[in-house]
């Protein structure tokens, strides 16, 4: 079975609005991920939750197939914490993307591409590829999931990466999704207007 842990507790302080709640695609941004990870297969989902926790869980109060997890530190802690909360929660997945909230774009051809290089074996951490740089989501395997929850290093994700980077299997990819994430107001226009383009091209 495959899972994914989203980390949607942050303040989204630079972006001056609550990021996973912002309007996408006519729904949200946190509702395209979870829309996308579902329609690819995805059956254990964790969201962890922090700031404005209750307007998320309202959100998606129809989509029984959520899991929600409270981050009480989502003020003083950074995005790692809420990844390890999240990871703590799984409960039959095989393996799990591990990503933040504000990158809707991916598209479903990156998420199936991941799947299946690990549903043929591989390797047991699956990380997508552009010009030689690692992206986000990766997809990783159970067996790792200490290595992720006991972490203490420096660089959060991309520490716990580099030290399992023998044993990942790189999955090159031509998809723009992965270099869109939403941080900031600017990010979020183009993020738009990209998505006008592609509607009216």
């Amino acid at each position: 079975m495959i899972g994914a842990v989203i980390a949607a507790a942050g303040l989204s302080s630079r972006m001056g609005d609550f990021k996973p709640l912002l309007p996408y695609r006519g729904k949200t941004i946190l509702a395209a991920t979870v829309e996308k990870l579902q329609a690819v297969g995805v059956a254990e989902i964790v969201v962890v939750v922090g700031y404005r926790h209750h307007e998320i869980e309202k959100y998606f109060a129809e989509n029984t197939a959520l899991h929600f997890v409270y981050n009480p530190y989502y003020r003083e802690k950074d995005m790692l914490y809420s990844l390890q909360c999240g990871i703590k929660k799984l409960g039959k997945a095989d393996a799990a993307f591990v990503m933040p909230a504000d990158m809707p774009a991916i598209s479903l051809r990156t998420f199936s591409l991941l799947i299946d290089a690990w549903q043929f074996k591989k390797g047991k951490v699956i990380i997508p590829v552009q010009n030689g740089r690692w992206k986000h989501p990766p997809l990783i395997g159970k067996k790792y999931f200490s290595d992720i929850v006991s972490f203490t290093g420096e660089n959060g994700m991309r520490g716990i990466l580099q030290g399992l980077a023998k044993k990942a299997f790189l999955v090159e990819t031509v998809d723009d999704g992965l270099n869109i994430d939403v941080d900031t107001p600017e990010e979020y226009k183009n993020l738009l207007a990209k998505e006008t383009s592609l509607k009216n091209g």
